[in-house]
């Protein structure tokens, strides 16, 4: 029996948290795509999801931009002292992306279809819309729009509604995130709203958001937006700080979260967690997939390893 259901409000939304310039009445998403391209409608409102996200992913691309600095998350960095490497979980490098058929982690390959390339000209893909790579971000575009409160998304059908699962904990559950690895996450996508131009309070609240829905382990499920009750906590590792009210029994049997196990040992490089304990094998529980993962290397993902190969058109100061 689940506990009582945690309504996760909006404040993203019409709040009493009113900035210098953004009405109480409108929310983040409506704002920004009025005040970033001059109109407010579907195909703006997920605009801004892609300029948030894609300069997350590869950092600074884009105009509008304020200056602020993105290196993105795709890059080797240290976070608070800690070395963190997300490209790992893209680049089929970990058995650690839930494909919602095996109950184990597979190694998947989400750089299939141009890679940082598409990203740099505010795309998914370069157009197959069955590559892993165009449904990832399609769907991460969507689920951003849910949690900005994007007026149009699922009327207007230049933004479709979120359809994928509503769980986070899901989508990320063999992933083993730890406080460094989803701290570093979120700084970028919050770098990244600020670098496009949100005003500091909304830049706080777009923090407070993803910090509170996503960033401690064995929280009750959250409503977030239109979307069904679900688990959300992306931080699993056991590292991670325990929600309030938190309960890990919902949470993998309450047993704690495995670090996924290695699938290509190049790409891997030196792959340890925060506790030292390197990782080999499949750990993710279950049986050892037997498909043959993509070798090799993706090589340097950030934008900066693009620039002399991308021709970039900037029209009216959007990215296309």
């Amino acid at each position: 029996m689940l506990p009582a259901t945690l309504t996760f409000i909006n404040i993203l939304a019409a709040t009493s948290l009113v900035t210098a310039q953004r009405p109480s009445s409108t929310s983040i998403c409506d704002y920004y795509a009025n005040k970033l391209f001059g109109a407010n409608n579907g195909t703006t409102q997920q605009l801004v999801q892609t300029l948030i996200l894609n300069t997350a992913f590869i950092g600074n691309y884009t105009t509008p931009n304020v200056g602020i600095p993105v290196p993105g998350i795709a890059p080797e960095t240290t976070f608070n002292g800690t070395n963190v490497n997300l490209l790992r979980y893209f680049d089929a490098a970990l058995y650690s992306t839930n494909d919602g058929v095996h109950n184990y982690g597979v190694a998947k390959l989400f750089l299939d279809d141009g890679g940082p390339v598409p990203l740099s000209m505010s795309k998914a893909s370069n157009g197959n819309v069955k590559s892993n790579q165009y449904l990832l971000v399609t769907h991460v575009w969507q689920y951003f729009g849910v949690l900005l409160n994007c007026s149009k998304q699922g009327i207007d059908p230049d933004f479709p509604a979120y359809k994928g699962n509503p769980s986070m904990y899901e989508v990320h559950k063999y992933m083993d995130l730890d406080p460094y690895e989803q701290g570093w996450f979120v700084d970028q996508l919050t770098q990244a709203a600020a670098s496009i131009g949100f005003s500091a309070e909304d830049t706080t609240i777009w923090f407070n958001t993803m910090t509170g829905l996503f960033s401690s382990r064995c929280s009750p499920p959250t409503v977030v937006g239109g979307l069904p009750p679900a688990l959300n906590a992306i931080c699993t590792h056991s590292s991670c700080p325990v929600a309030e009210g938190g309960d890990c029994a919902l949470y993998n049997g309450g047993k704690e979260a495995v670090a996924p196990g290695v699938a290509n040992v190049t790409l891997a490089g030196n792959y340890t967690k925060m506790n030292g304990t390197a990782v080999a094998g499949n750990s993710s529980g279950g049986v050892m997939p037997t498909t043959a993962v993509q070798s090799g290397s993706v090589g340097n993902f950030g934008y900066n390893s693009i620039l002399g190969s991308v021709v970039i058109l900037i029209i009216g100061g959007i990215m296309v």
